[in-house]
């Protein structure tokens, strides 16, 4: 898809789009799961701020799924959020920490996840630079590293 024309990738984004926000249910969790870690891959290559309005359904559809009952959809979504900050990080980072700041201790484990993402592609060598972010990233790492929970502290 990022080496595809500019309509043809239009088109994948937007079916892919179209399946993630389909109500997931049991029959259809893995496919979900797999949208979820495909539209992340997506974003890793592709910078989805410059498609019109994808950056933010994206966000809201990985933080909602956040409140799944199935936890592979919730590992799944943070994986596609921590991805997906890679190819546009000034879409996605300040909505992670901004939330990384809310009580929401599930949610946390999540973002810190989506973090550990970013961070892991970053090291791989995919992305731009993200020495610029770090200072932006490093004080909310350092705050949960005191955290009560055992999960977040480890992440």
């Amino acid at each position: 898809t990022a080496a595809a024309s500019e309509s043809d990738r239009s088109n994948v984004v937007a079916d892919l789009l179209s399946s993630l926000e389909t109500p997931v249910s049991a029959e259809n969790a893995p496919k979900a799961q797999l949208a979820l870690r495909v539209a992340g891959d997506l974003g890793r290559v592709v910078d989805l701020s410059k498609l019109p309005g994808v950056a933010e359904r994206l966000q809201n559809i990985f933080l909602t799924s956040f409140g799944s009952s199935y936890e592979d959809i919730k590992n799944a979504a943070a994986y596609g959020l921590g991805r997906s900050c890679v190819g546009s990080m000034e879409a996605f980072l300040p909505n992670i920490l901004s939330a990384l700041e809310e009580n929401d201790q599930r949610k946390q484990y999540l973002l810190l996840a989506a973090l550990r993402e970013l961070i892991y592609c970053h090291q791989q060598g995919f992305g731009g630079d993200i020495a610029p972010s770090i200072q932006q990233i490093l004080p909310h790492l350092q705050t949960h590293l005191a955290d009560k929970e055992e999960g977040v502290r480890t992440m």
